[in-house]
């Protein structure tokens, strides 16, 4: 889960629009794209937006901690199974390999960088 989305279902738990929930903090539009995971969202204004939403700071970050794990187990998995294939030199192994990475959920980024 990335930011953007956790606060957007934080926002939806709360019933509120975009705009009562940034309040004056951040303007709507720039929300809206963090909401999108097209922008990021400065540290200040975060905690701002989350104080000003009575949301727990501790428990927004340990959603983010427990996503990111999950993202790092991934990576160290396909890295072992890379590995194994590499050094039997098994290509089909390989092959099954870069479909995993293709249909994971890793970032766009992450996906290229393992593959090649």
């Amino acid at each position: 889960m990335t930011i953007g989305s956790l606060l957007k279902k934080y926002r939806l738990e709360q019933g509120k629009t975009q705009a009562k929930f940034v309040g004056k903090i951040i303007s709507r539009s720039h929300y809206a794209k963090v909401e999108n995971d097209q922008h990021q969202i400065n540290v200040r204004d975060l905690v701002t937006l989350l104080n000003y939403n009575g949301i727990d700071l501790s428990d927004f970050f340990m959603q983010i901690n427990e996503t990111y794990e999950s993202y790092k187990e991934q990576i160290l998995h396909q890295r072992k199974l890379m590995e194994q294939a590499y050094y039997k030199v098994d290509i089909d192994q390989m092959q099954k390999i870069k479909q995993i990475i293709n249909t994971s959920k890793l970032s766009e980024n992450d996906k290229k960088c393992r593959i090649f």
